[in-house]
């Protein structure tokens, strides 16, 4: 494994981005889960990497020996996802968007 993917349980944002935008996935949330990729899961929000002790805890460890430190979090009983994260990540709001900007224009033409 070359690549650690950390992901929080509680990011809303990679979603948005990959709803709203192009060029962006939600795998902040999700995860790759693909081979190659270890997807470390926390129950984080976006910036919560940040918060004292993250960096010490996980990231040095896996920078300076290849140590992976498990999160707690991955040995818990996880709680699903809730609906509106696992709609935004089917129903893209950058398609809903652009599918009403066609209808109007459309109404607009053709009245």
């Amino acid at each position: 494994m070359r690549v650690l993917n950390e992901v929080g349980s509680r990011d809303v944002w990679p979603i948005l981005a990959h709803s709203v935008t192009w060029g962006y996935g939600s795998t902040g949330t999700f995860g790759f889960k693909t081979a190659g990729v270890r997807d470390r899961h926390h129950d984080c929000a976006h910036s919560d990497y940040f918060k004292p002790g993250f960096a010490e805890d996980y990231w040095l460890p896996w920078i300076q020996a290849g140590t992976l430190t498990a999160s707690p979090f991955e040995s818990a009983e996880q709680t699903s996802t809730p609906f509106f994260k696992n709609l935004l990540e089917v129903v893209h709001v950058k398609y809903v968007v652009l599918i009403l900007l066609f209808v109007v224009a459309a109404w607009m033409i053709f009245r």
